[in-house]
């Protein structure tokens, strides 16, 4: 399992799977969840044959289904206008119902006007299963309980009084916007982690432009690369951990400006048919652009919220009765104080569950030999055919999207405008950005470009996660090298999840430092909070260490007095979904 997902789902908790109803459960440990009531593609009539021809063209003798596999499937749909019209009906039916740009207010519970930017998940990871993720909500949890706990929080007389502790609605939302803000950053500094040393690099002469004056920087690369080989990602993030040890964490120090490049190198990296030397760096790309996507759409609904709440609170006077105790204590309750985590955290919190789950794993497979074949049904579903046609289903589902989104836009003007809307930009952006023809497609071929990169990426790592979860035979699990292989790496996985996340978690809190962002009052501020958290919480001389690159950065702790990472959609697509036309316009 990557360990970069994991941590986005900790602090994201599978905000992405917008599915409408309950996913059928999932029995597989860190497998796939299901959502029955969006299987519906791969249900109309004449798809299926069509799909069982193809499936026996591409994916059987690879076991993993592949991009072609579906490309197969939608060419042989295609070439049947009244069934391409029927999918793409049914699809579509799904994203009417779905809000499109919010409006000033509340916005309305359901239109029927069709979003260009929804898409429901008809199948995903089921990362709730995995005893990491369990462990590190538990912690969260914890946290936030000791504010709301009326045992800790209200005196004795207050308790005696049977006194109600009262939050305001609009601190969980900015909570809920600065939780996804951080996930957008680990999602970044995660993708650095795994860069090949030094492939993020400029000229010495563009350093020196940056450090001497940082609004003048220019330094840009597209090169920030990811091996394809497992074993050299492994090496090149030993590398860059050992790195942090010298950095200088001065925001324009050669080691701010490579680390900030490289954020921003990710959403470039996410291109067409790369390499074969590319092709990790690619996917790994596109699916953070993608999940960046879903992230900003969810805070554009906290922002409409938010204006609800505080049109509400301008007109009403508050009533909190007598036995009510309102927490006002903002320290306590921003994101820096509930959302932080460090090594140390990840490294208390895992030992227990990690430990109990692979001696589990033992009563399935031990000595590089399958003991147990039911017992092993935990960690290797025996549903391959259902799961195959699920990842099917999601496949078409992709693609007819891509296939509506390229009739819609290109039967006016106004659609183009109408999916900029979608994406948070104002009017008057929207106008500069659409200004003549040539704007308008030069935008279109970014989005259809974007969504077709992101498609692929997407149906890439489901295809490989089934794989991975699955056994190589229909219905049960037999003693065979395919299966053996998959269990012992998965006991692999287990036994450094630990140390992977604990790495990742360092990592990110170190990186994440030479971020500024908007403190909301139109500063511009270090994002450094998880920074001296993770300082705070090493006693050993990598504590020192840190504690000392602190001293000479001349760094301030903020001591939980912000939410540094509420980030806001305008500040999401300025530094991270830019379009060309815009960097053009600027000049």
């Amino acid at each position: 399992m990557k360990t970069y997902f994991i941590i986005i789902f900790i602090l994201m908790n599978a905000i992405a799977m917008a599915a409408d109803s309950t996913p059928k459960k999932n029995d597989v440990s860190g497998g796939i969840v299901i959502n029955d009531s969006l299987q519906k593609l791969m249900k109309i009539e004449g798809v299926e044959p069509i799909y069982a021809d193809c499936q026996k063209r591409y994916a059987v003798e690879t076991e993993t289904q592949t991009s072609d596999t579906f490309t197969c499937l939608w060419d042989a749909v295609k070439k049947n206008t009244a069934l391409k019209k029927q999918v793409q009906e049914v699809y579509a039916q799904e994203l009417k119902g779905e809000k499109t740009a919010p409006e000033e207010g509340r916005a309305p519970a359901s239109t029927s006007q069709l979003s260009l930017t929804a898409r429901k998940a008809s199948i995903a990871t089921d990362y709730e299963s995995d005893p990491a993720v369990a462990a590190l909500s538990d912690y969260y949890g914890k946290k936030l309980d000791v504010i709301l706990n009326p045992d800790v929080a209200l005196t004795v007389e207050e308790r005696k009084k049977n006194t109600i502790l009262s939050v305001d609605h609009r601190q969980f939302i900015d909570l809920y916007k600065s939780e996804l803000g951080k996930t957008i950053i680990s999602a970044f500094t995660s993708y650095c982690l795994d860069t090949v040393p030094d492939s993020c690099a400029c000229s010495q002469a563009e350093q020196k432009v940056c450090v001497e004056d940082k609004s003048k920087c220019t330094c840009e690369s597209s090169s920030c690369v990811i091996s394809s080989d497992e074993t050299q990602r492994k090496k090149d993030r030993e590398s860059n951990l050992k790195s942090l040890r010298s950095a200088d964490l001065k925001s324009n120090s050669s080691d701010g400006i490579k680390w900030n490049m490289c954020i921003g190198s990710v959403s470039k990296a996410c291109v067409k048919d790369p390499s074969s030397d590319h092709a990790e760096t690619s996917k790994r790309a596109c699916l953070i652009m993608d999940y960046v996507k879903s992230a900003r759409k969810n805070i554009m609904v906290a922002d409409t919220q938010l204006t609800f709440y505080n049109d509400l609170n301008s007109t009403q006077t508050a009533n909190i009765a007598s036995n009510m105790k309102a927490i006002t204590d903002l320290k306590k309750t921003s994101s820096d104080a509930l959302l932080d985590m460090t090594s140390t955290d990840v490294k208390t919190a895992l030992e227990k569950p990690l430990n109990s789950k692979l001696k589990d794993l033992e009563g399935c497979y031990k000595d590089g030999v399958i003991v147990n074949a039911k017992a092993c049904e935990k960690y290797l579903s025996v549903n391959k055919d259902e799961n195959d046609k699920a990842l099917a289903e999601l496949g078409m589902r992709q693609i007819a999207q891509e296939s509506i989104l390229e009739e819609e836009l290109s039967s006016s003007p106004q659609k183009v405008k109408d999916y900029l809307k979608e994406e948070g930009y104002s009017k008057q952006e929207i106008e500069t950005m659409t200004a003549d023809q040539k704007s308008i497609d030069q935008v279109k071929k970014e989005i259809l470009d974007r969504y077709s990169n992101q498609k692929a990426a997407i149906i890439k790592e489901m295809a490989e996660r089934i794989a991975a979860k699955t056994s190589a035979t229909d219905g049960k699990i037999e003693n065979v090298d395919a299966n053996i292989n998959k269990l012992d790496k998965i006991k692999k996985e287990l036994e450094s999840r630990s140390s992977d996340l604990q790495n990742l978690v360092y990592f990110n809190n170190v990186v994440s430092s030479y971020l500024e962002v908007d403190d909301r009052k139109g500063n511009s501020s270090r994002n450094t909070a998880s920074l001296f958290a993770e300082a705070n919480s090493l006693e050993d001389d990598q504590g020192k260490l840190i504690k000392d690159q602190i001293k000479n950065a001349s760094l301030k702790d903020q001591k939980g007095n912000a939410d540094t990472t509420n980030l806001e959609v305008k500040t999401i697509n300025d530094a991270f979904l830019k379009y060309s036309v815009q960097k053009d316009k600027n000049k």
